[in-house]
């Protein structure tokens, strides 16, 4: 069964795999600063690491608010490439 990088024959499915925390589009910035800083501080953690390790991943987190923002945007355009290769369609 052929990769869906074969199929599409883009470079662009380099997947790994990744999360994040989001909040309603009005939550105060001051707000979303104080989760940024509790996320850094708990993926720090020891005990978080070394679940992280134990499942083979690894615990990374993004410097800023405007980092992240940044790998999102970019993401976002990936994806709408790989959507459009495809030729997905929303119903």
């Amino acid at each position: 069964m052929p990769t869906l990088r074969e199929v599409l024959k883009s470079e662009l499915l380099v997947q790994e795999f990744w999360s994040g925390l989001w909040a309603p589009a009005n939550t105060p910035s001051g707000i979303i600063r104080r989760l940024h800083v509790a996320t850094v501080k708990a993926s720090a953690d020891a005990e978080v690491q070394k679940q992280a390790e134990s499942i083979g991943s690894i615990v990374a987190t993004c410097d800023s608010l405007e980092v992240f923002a940044a790998y999102m945007r970019k993401e976002d355009v990936k994806w709408k490439e790989i959507v459009r290769l495809a030729g997905a369609k929303a119903d």
